[in-house]
């Protein structure tokens, strides 16, 4: 496969994220809303499900952050004429940066799979956020 091919696929699959990422800011939203509730009214159980769900945010907002960087990157390669001399100067601003230590650079392809595997820790945290969320509301319901 061409590097450019590569490339412009995984920045549009690294875009195809925002659903999650937006469901990962409701369910965080919720979890605030639900621990205060939960709070204010005594249940332990489910304020600290809520509570939980809420510390997930942090997780959340840095692998947005992360997949958002990659897409911008795999885009600007995508534009690139020759992506695998691209990726030797984007390594060497990195380091020049202070973002990257070592001298090796990677190619492409290893470099789409941690895409990928950014996002699948991203539907992790999301799912957990979910599953938490649910929790707390069973232990508020519960309670009521």
């Amino acid at each position: 496969m061409k590097a450019q091919a590569l490339a412009t696929l995984t920045a549009a699959f690294l875009h195809s994220t925002r659903p999650i990422q937006a469901l990962g800011g409701l369910l965080a939203l919720t979890a605030a809303g639900g621990g205060i509730l939960a709070a204010s009214l005594g249940f332990t159980c489910a304020s600290a499900a809520f509570g939980l769900a809420f510390s997930l945010t942090a997780v959340l907002a840095w692998y947005a952050l992360r997949i958002h960087f990659d897409a911008q990157v795999f885009a600007w390669l995508a534009a690139q004429p020759e992506s695998e001399a691209a990726l030797a100067d984007f390594d060497a601003a990195l380091a020049m940066l202070g973002l990257r230590q070592g001298g090796d650079t990677r190619d492409l392809a290893p470099r789409a799979r941690g895409a990928r595997r950014l996002v699948t820790r991203l539907a992790q945290v999301v799912l957990g956020q979910l599953i938490l969320v649910l929790l707390g509301g069973v232990f508020l319901y519960a309670h009521l």
